[in-house]
């Protein structure tokens, strides 16, 4: 175990409530979703949460549609009715749709980096392996306060609460958020074209014990 550990934000994933937590511990140093996060693995200990890639891009679609509806281009796919993740997959996997120009506005990336490599995707929608270096502690999301508690427990913080920030609330249409209920050919294609690393990476990590991911012991 080194001296210092680094979290690795990654957009989505619950880092903003792990970030205000952090600020108490000295010993784990947050590290911004837009620094140069491709840490050498050995270097330091890195922390990273993993999160299915159909339920991280449901919660971007509704955190761009809740938070930023102000913003021109959301507010044009508002007024065209495209608000549901879905709506957004579907679009995206056919440039030739009538509406693409538009969710490729609010999707693509203008100005976000990951260190000197330019992301395809804005920061929220980017794949999460473009963050993952063979990290040393992996949290899933779907148990994020838990395994948040045990490991913190194991580094010796313990009795630490992990507040909840950046919730968004679900469309009542919306899809299914696990990767075998995927509607339609034409999104489960650009889920899997798009996100194919980060199925293999939850996958793999999904296979492990809370103790081997944690290295609990």
């Amino acid at each position: 175990m080194n001296d210092l550990t680094y979290f690795i934000h990654i957009p989505k994933n619950g880092g903003m409530s792990i970030k205000r937590t952090l600020r108490d511990i000295p010993d784990i140093e947050y590290r911004g979703h837009l620094g140069n996060n491709k840490i050498p693995s050995g270097n330091v200990d890195t922390i990273v949460v993993i999160r299915d890639p159909v339920d991280r891009f449901c919660s971007a679609v509704r955190f761009a549609i809740q938070k930023y509806s102000g913003r021109p281009n959301i507010k044009k796919l508002i007024s065209l009715d495209i608000t549901t993740p879905e709506q957004f997959a579907y679009i995206l996997s056919d440039p030739d749709h009538e509406h693409y120009s538009f969710v490729a506005a609010e999707v693509m990336n203008k100005h976000h980096r990951i260190g000197k490599d330019r992301l395809k995707y804005k920061q929220t929608y980017a794949p999460q392996h473009l963050w993952i270096n063979d990290p040393t502690y992996v949290i899933l999301f779907t148990n994020l306060e838990e395994e948040f508690k045990l490991l913190l427990n194991s580094l010796g913080h313990e009795g630490v609460l992990l507040p909840k920030r950046n919730q968004t609330s679900k469309h009542i249409n919306e899809f299914s958020s696990t990767a075998d209920h995927l509607t339609g050919i034409e999104i489960a294609k650009f889920f899997h074209e798009e996100y194919r690393e980060d199925f293999a990476l939850l996958d793999k990590y999904n296979n492990m014990s809370v103790q081997e991911r944690l290295k609990l012991t």
